[in-house]
């Protein structure tokens, strides 16, 4: 049987979970989360027709470099910058497909957070709409979009969307904020 012919409950031995009918093999157990998630917000781009703009990329690039004069000014180093998470790499490196990458994931997150809503977190490359990422998820898994067989495997999935502790929110307004504009788009301070 191969992949496309998986249905959901089939668990064919060495599958732990199928996302849009692609099996998830047991050697895949520590890249569930990413699988399943990334698998369906490429699926929730194409059907909403998200892809970044040419402009998008060269605000993307401009922003990028403008945050990272700002904070050489402060006397940051890049080094220094990339230890907290407040940069990839150093602006004007960043290569079109990271800029396409980090434009496209923003613009998923803000189509998901004007859907659902909620509460929004602190992630390396930019806010995160966590609360919408469930929401999302669980209308998924509604679907039969995904399943995980083994309620082990389920339970950790679902430990990142569910469990607080492991997340450094925003409040409410900042979080909207950080959604509606990226960082690097935002007045270097």
């Amino acid at each position: 049987m191969d992949d496309a012919e998986l249905g959901t409950g089939d668990a064919v031995a060495g599958t732990i979970a199928t996302v849009l009918g692609r099996a998830v093999m047991t050697e895949e157990r520590e890249a569930l989360r990413g699988l399943v998630l990334v698998t369906l917000l490429d699926d929730f781009a194409a059907r909403n027709e998200i892809e970044p703009t040419d402009a998008e990329i060269e605000a993307f690039h401009r922003g990028a470099a403008a945050q990272e004069r700002a904070h050489r000014a402060e006397g940051e180093t890049f080094e220094a910058l990339q230890a907290t998470g407040e940069t990839s790499e150093p602006a004007g490196a960043a290569d079109d497909d990271m800029a396409r990458e980090l434009v496209r994931a923003w613009k998923i997150n803000q189509a998901l957070y004007a859907r659902h809503g909620g509460r929004v977190v602190f992630q390396q490359f930019g806010a995160e709409p966590l609360d919408a990422y469930r929401a999302f998820l669980e209308a998924q898994a509604k679907q039969k979009r995904f399943e995980i067989f083994d309620p082990r495997d389920e339970a950790e999935f679902w430990t990142y969307f569910t469990d607080d502790a492991l997340h450094v929110f925003f409040e409410e307004a900042e979080g909207r904020r950080m959604i509606e504009t990226p960082w690097w788009l935002m007045s270097p301070e």
